[in-house]
């Protein structure tokens, strides 16, 4: 929602959505098996092996889903729509509008490109956290029993509907101290890779 105003549904409810965290999760797999071959570039240009040719049907699967958000923000004249702009406080409605005081024109391949960074910034790099976060309190329970009495006394008095920002920011250094230790300990991103689209100047 945050990304792109759309709930995928993640953990159950619309197959459609499901399939397309399947797809992430498959691709995942198939992209290790680049590692242990030699030309892989060569095979999947010319989709010689099962694993290329499965590469190639996710990430349909994904493109399926990515542009249905995509198309969302254009008009039938193939213009990015400013009604649907009004009041979009998600990244992607930012994005546009930070583009278009700017001058700038997006794509919809750009925007593609754009909206499936954010998917797959707030995906792994949220689960590979988590997973290292719940590992280090297991390890050390003295911590956990901290992070819930905190929990406990932040969240007293509130429903999910009820709690905002304002009610946490300040008060929870307990939980800030234990996320941001993990991150030092496991970034969830130690290293990223970007190619250039086309040549620049500097």
């Amino acid at each position: 929602m945050v990304a792109f105003n759309r709930q995928v549904n993640a953990l159950g409810g619309v197959e459609g959505d499901v399939e397309y965290q399947r797809a992430f999760d498959a691709i995942l797999a198939l992209i290790a098996e680049r590692f242990l071959t030699p030309g892989w570039r060569f095979f999947a240009r010319f989709q010689l092996t099962e694993c290329e040719r499965q590469i190639t049907k996710q990430v349909g699967i994904i493109d399926k889903r990515i542009y249905e958000v995509v198309d969302s923000y254009y008009n039938e004249a193939g213009e990015i729509s400013d009604n649907i702009l009004e009041g979009d406080q998600t990244m992607t409605g930012l994005f546009l509008e930070a583009a278009k005081q700017e001058g700038r024109t997006c794509d919809k391949k750009f925007l593609r490109d754009m909206v499936l960074n954010i998917s797959v910034a707030g995906r792994d790099t949220l689960g590979s956290a988590l997973t290292s976060c719940i590992q280090y309190l297991c390890d050390h329970p003295e911590w956990q029993a901290k992070l819930t009495a905190e929990a406990l006394e932040v969240f007293n008095g509130h429903t999910q509907e009820a709690l905002t920002f304002d009610d946490v920011d300040g008060r929870s250094p307990v939980a800030e101290a234990v996320f941001m230790e993990t991150l030092r300990l496991n970034p969830a991103a130690p290293y990223n890779e970007r190619y250039c689209a086309k040549e620049v100047t500097f």
